[in-house]
């Protein structure tokens, strides 16, 4: 199973978190998994990571491409997507395999992930710099058809 996840850097009580803040990701799957956590060094900048993620995603699933990659913003971390065999995806980073996936499964786990981290979809974020793209790529990432079946929104 393929599974995304999100974290803010230290914790913010009673505050509007900003998109600029720094967190970090991860991709869990079958050979392990890439991930930010536990160095400081490699968080984002939340806010324009996802819109970049979400956007090199998009562009994978809606078209043709044999393969692309995802640079996180304020960070080291990349992330590399390579079409293997019948629509399966292999996720590479930090010099290993993630594993295969399926588009469908990737998009699935991107969503949800993005649906436990911003419960109110990027309105939570303070409104600034960081906030405007992530709100612009999201809802139609949401949207995404796949293999004739439509997301959850």
């Amino acid at each position: 199973m393929f599974s995304f996840q999100c974290e803010w850097v230290g914790a913010l009580e009673g505050q509007e978190r900003s998109g600029l803040e720094l967190g970090h990701m991860t991709f869990s799957g079958p050979g392990g998994a890439c991930t930010t956590r536990g160095e400081s060094r490699r968080a984002m900048m939340m806010g324009p990571s996802l819109a970049a993620l979400l956007g090199a995603v998009e562009g994978l699933l809606t078209t043709r491409q044999g393969g692309g990659h995802f640079t996180a913003v304020a960070s080291s971390f990349e992330v590399f997507f390579q079409r293997v065999r019948h629509g399966a995806l292999e996720l590479r980073g930090q010099g290993h395999v993630v594993g295969p996936v399926d588009a469908a499964e990737l998009h699935a786990a991107l969503v949800s992930g993005l649906e436990e981290f911003l419960p109110r979809g990027g309105q939570e974020l303070a409104e600034d710099a960081g906030r405007g793209d992530l709100l612009h790529v999201l809802p139609r990432f949401q949207r995404l058809e796949l293999a004739g079946r439509r997301s959850r929104r």
